[in-house]
This record gives structure tokens, sequence and C-alpha cells, in this order.
């Protein structure tokens, strides 16, 4: 459910959520995808909205990416890439969100039946 008391209004394209954002998030698969695809963009105003959620930050780099807090999810409807199956919690509490995981071989939880999308490419989220 969308809590129409928060502020934030804009959909986010591309979220990331990471229950705490330390300087591995530059080792993390998800964010390098992300970085990519704002590199090869040809125009300068990206026709991506993105950001990252989290409910602590405690990165030591500075790094030019909005960091909202979780709750914030709440506000719109917005694409969100999870990093496994402990991120499930998400999908109870702000179910009105579209959720995807990056198609990885090696991890054999069925999240379709959860109805999380598998992408290969942040540019596969619609």
């Amino acid at each position: 459910m969308e809590s129409p008391n928060l502020s934030k209004k804009t959909p986010i394209n591309i979220s990331l959520f990471y229950p705490t954002i330390t300087n591995d998030i530059f080792n993390d698969h998800r964010f390098n995808s992300l970085l990519n695809v704002l590199i090869k963009l040809d125009d300068t105003a990206s026709p991506y909205t993105y950001a990252l959620y989290s409910d602590a930050s405690v990165l030591t780099s500075n790094i030019y990416i909005p960091i909202f807090h979780t709750i914030y999810l709440g506000c719109t409807t917005n694409n969100v890439v999870i990093a496994n199956d402990k991120d499930l919690w998400l999908l109870n509490t702000y179910s009105h969100n579209h959720y995807y995981i990056f198609d990885d071989e090696k991890d054999t939880f069925d999240y379709s039946s959860y109805k999380i999308t598998k992408i290969n490419h942040l540019t596969k989220i619609k």
C-alpha cells in the first residue's frame, strides 16, 4: 500500500535495495551494472531515474547517486532490483513495487512464485 503522507513523488526507473550501504557496493554486480548503463548513455540527459534504497549508509566514499531510506519505497511504484531471497520481506511491506533480480545460475531459489522477474541487464526493466 502506498503512503500518501510521504513526500517522494517521482517514480524511480531503476532502484537498488541494500540493507546497509558500505564500500562493498563497488564490488556488487547490480551497482556496477547501473554505472555501466549510465556511462554508456549517448545523451547527457538520462532516460532513467535511479536511486539506492537502504536503512543505513556507512559509505566512506563519495558517490553521486541518490540514497533514500527504505521507507520511501512506499511513496510511488518503483522498479526495485533485489540481491537475493533475504530481500523478500520487501514484497510484503511494499507490494505495489515491481521487483527484479539478476539471473544467476548458482542461485536455485524459485523467484517466479513471488512474481519477481529475472533479468540479465538493467535495460530489461520495463
